[in-house]
């Protein structure tokens, strides 16, 4: 939703969409869709619902998705507990909005951070 000719796809997909058992990730979904289209300011209004979730991972990628990638990687340091959907975000589709170059070291701090916090083990074989 961020970039590419596909991005208008994903904006018609989502536009509508509610789904409440998803908590703040549609409003998220809402809003990187308003901002790929232009509509900045359709997507700085979605801002208080997500705010208002407690949701740091939507918090932090609703930064990212508006320009501010800086904030949304400091958010996402203050995870502690990485749930399912965050976690395949993060690592799945959301690759491209949090390492657009594919070797921002701070991707990787932050995956590690989540890998660990899962029990994964991380290098020399060690979990985290």
């Amino acid at each position: 939703l961020t970039r590419g000719g596909s991005q208008f796809i994903g904006a018609a997909t989502f536009e509508g969409l509610t789904e409440p058992w998803l908590g703040a990730t549609v409003a998220l979904f809402q809003l990187r869709t308003d901002s790929a289209l232009g509509r900045t300011a359709a997507a700085w209004a979605r801002m208080p619902d997500i705010e208002a979730s407690g949701d740091l991972y939507a918090l932090a990628a609703a930064h990212a998705a508006l320009g501010d990638l800086d904030r949304g990687y400091e958010i996402l340091r203050e995870i502690e507990t990485w749930g399912d959907l965050p976690t395949l975000l993060f690592q799945g589709p959301d690759r491209q909005l949090w390492d657009p170059e594919a070797g921002d070291s701070r991707y990787l701090e932050i995956r590690e951070q989540l890998l660990s916090s899962w029990g994964v083990v991380g290098k020399g074989g060690k979990s985290g």
